[in-house]
Parts: structure tokens; sequence; C-alpha cells
């Protein structure tokens, strides 16, 4: 049965990680230090905010994430959307800013891992990515350009790293077990087949985490809101 595309980008929402200021969970194993040395004080559009390993993400990406997020929602609840609360003490703001911290560390673990493999994007996979920024920067106004750090090579380095998820979420299930009863309906098997990928998934994606140190800037965090 064909694998759903869409799983990957869905379970780089889904998977957890506990991602805290300065640090990453229990680090007593083997993992690759971080050497990138992150922003503190005032947060601009090219300073480091989250390291994995030793690859850093600049405001910018996340910038850039932020506009995606809103221009998938905001067209549908409006810009009043994130200060709904969720509890007495969050709000859907404060939820999606943690979303968006978590998504971006999770493409980067498994970019890292990726790379460890020698898994990497084919000429047309780039060219998708290039051609995908290049339509959603047509649409974007100029205003916007600015509040997100927006560009044609910042979106398409977010189109490959999701293009490159998705490829390593095949790889990482290939060999899922397919076989269900014939008992079930289409749905069921369906269904039974997404959570074999799912738990499969994330059992490899765990251990792709252990190997590298996750951290991030205090002063960023303090400061970050949609």
């Amino acid at each position: 049965m064909k694998k759903n595309k869409a799983i990957c980008l869905g379970l780089c929402i889904c998977l957890v990680i506990s991602v805290i200021c300065g640090g990453c969970g229990d680090k007593s194993k083997s993992v690759k230090r971080s050497t990138v040395k992150l922003a503190s004080g005032e947060i601009k559009e090219d300073s480091l905010v989250i390291a994995v390993g030793n690859e850093g993400v600049r405001y910018s990406e996340v910038l850039n994430y932020c506009y995606l997020l809103k221009r998938q929602y905001e067209g549908n609840f409006t810009a009043q959307l994130w200060s709904y609360p969720l509890t007495a003490d969050q709000t859907i703001g404060e939820e999606a800013k943690q979303e968006i911290v978590n998504m971006i560390t999770q493409l980067k673990v498994i970019k890292a891992e990726a790379k460890t493999e020698e898994v990497v994007l084919s000429n047309d996979e780039i060219d998708e990515a290039l051609q995908k920024a290049e339509s959603l920067m047509e649409t974007v106004t100029e205003e916007d350009k600015t509040t997100y750090a927006l560009s044609v090579q910042g979106l398409s380095d977010i189109y490959q790293d999701n293009i490159l998820a998705n490829k390593m979420f095949y790889i990482a299930t290939d060999d899922v077990e397919t076989a269900v009863s014939d008992e079930l309906s289409d749905e069921e098997k369906e269904a039974e087949i997404q959570e074999r990928l799912t738990v499969l998934f994330k059992q490899k994606y765990e251990t792709w985490l252990d190997k590298s140190e996750v951290r991030i800037s205090e002063d960023f965090w303090d400061t970050f809101q949609l």
C-alpha cells in the first residue's frame, strides 16, 4: 500500500521533544556536542538562535516558519487566533511558538541523519523546492517580506528540508510490515499501516535525536512570540 507523502511533515509536528532553553534532556550518552555560539542580548535576523549538533538556525528561518504558519491559519481565523487562551496559562500563540521550534529542531535532526546516511536531494527535488519558493514569493507583500525576512533562498531551503525529511521517512520505514488482516475494511487497513509507519519512524527518530545536542538561545526564547 502506498505511503502517505504527508505523513512525515505531520510527524514533524506530532513528535514530542522536550526542548529546554540552554540544553535538551539527558546527554550522558555519546552525542555530537554543539559548537554553535548562540545569540544573546538583542536578537537580529542573522542571529543564531537554535543549535542542533553543529548546525545553527538563524532567527530569519524561524520568522519564515512563523509566516508560513500564519499564512495557513490567519486567512480563516484572523490574527486574533494567537491570543486565544487554551488554558488559564497558555494561549494558542504560545503553543504555536513551541510547535515551530519543535518542528525546526526535528527537521534539523532528520537532516543530520540524512547527511550521516549520505541521503541527498536529486536535482529535480531541489528544483521543486526552488519553484515552490518562487511561486510563494510572488504572493508575498512587501511588508511581510520585511517583517518575516522572506526570500526565495530562505524559503527554498525550508522546502528542501521538508522534502528531505519526507525522503528520510520513506527510507526509515521501508521495512515496515504492511500485511494486515483481510477482515479489516480498507479504511481500517490504511489506519493500521499508518500507525505502524508512525511508530517505526518515531523509534528511529529518537535514536537520531540522541546523537545530537539541542540548544536554544534563552534570550530568543524569552522574546520570541507570534
